[in-house]
């Protein structure tokens, strides 16, 4: 299993641990593809616009900026005491308070005033995310947030057909009766083309094609791994003599995802600026 996310050390300093991807190459982009992946990962109250994804030197300061920005005013007021919380919907708001004493970094007290029509509920759910525990680290399974981010683009292009979310699998389900439904199978694990059947992460999921095809009406299975500079296209797989099934009643394919969604707009973003300088 690949933890992704970040944690504080001992000594204080941010720790990073980035989805390697050979498509993104540089750090920041890997951030944003991290970033993006967390917002397919939570609940929609939880996610983060494209600007603020890019508010922070690191993971952790682009969750900090963001709770700094919903709960204090705009304005630095120097010498005020911090606004104390009391509750949040009759729950006892402690890791607001906590956070605004700065207990979660050893700091002084913000020298802000928390702003009256803040989202408390939702600040509350994000430091705890962030500071769990007083830990200030969040890690997460690639391969879950692979799964849950491939579910969500599928719902994007699906709207007029049904999209099931498993534990491991992905299914969509065609409006159209005469249509067979859909299987995907994602895994964030680099795999050679070239020698597919070598792959044991191939020979995994393959247990779960034959079972699919022999015991389901399921004839469209789509295996889904990340793109690469030696994996840029569709690849079919023949199960011959495997399934009870003639070549034309099922469609078996190796699918490279591509992540270049992440940073799409940030370079529109800077070819704009360039064009602007010149």
């Amino acid at each position: 299993m690949t933890i992704v996310g970040f944690e504080q050390t001992s000594n204080g300093q941010i720790r990073e641990y980035l989805p390697k991807n050979e498509q993104l190459a540089s750090e920041n982009e890997q951030r944003q593809m991290f970033l993006h992946m967390f917002n397919a990962y939570v609940d929609e109250e939880m996610r983060l616009s494209k600007k603020e994804m890019l508010d922070g030197q690191n993971i952790y300061e682009v969750f900090r900026n963001k709770i700094e920005k919903m709960l204090f005013t705009p304005c630095i007021l120097q010498g005020n005491t911090p606004r104390n919380i009391v509750n949040i919907a009759c729950i006892p708001s402690r890791s607001i308070n906590v956070f605004v004493q700065g207990g979660y970094e050893k700091q002084e007290k913000y020298k802000k005033i928390v702003n009256p029509k803040a989202p408390l509920k939702q600040i509350s759910k994000l430091i705890d995310l962030v500071y769990n525990n007083k830990e200030c680290k969040l890690l997460c399974n690639l391969d879950d947030m692979f799964l849950h981010l491939v579910y969500e683009r599928v719902k994007l292009v699906n709207k007029q057909n049904k999209v099931l979310l498993f534990d491991k699998t992905i299914v969509i389900q065609d409006r159209r009766k005469d249509v067979s439904p859909t299987l995907l199978i994602p895994a964030y694990t680099k795999i050679d083309k070239n020698n597919l059947y070598d792959e044991p992460i191939i020979s995994h999921h393959m247990q779960t094609v034959l079972s699919t095809l022999k015991e389901t009406q399921i004839r469209q299975i789509f295996l889904v791994y990340p793109k690469h500079p030696e994996f840029k296209k569709h690849v079919s797989i023949k199960l011959l003599d495997k399934i009870p099934l003639g070549e034309d009643e099922y469609r078996v394919k190796v699918i490279p995802y591509s992540f270049s969604f992440c940073i799409k707009n940030q370079k529109k973003t800077t070819h704009t600026r360039r064009q602007k300088c010149q």
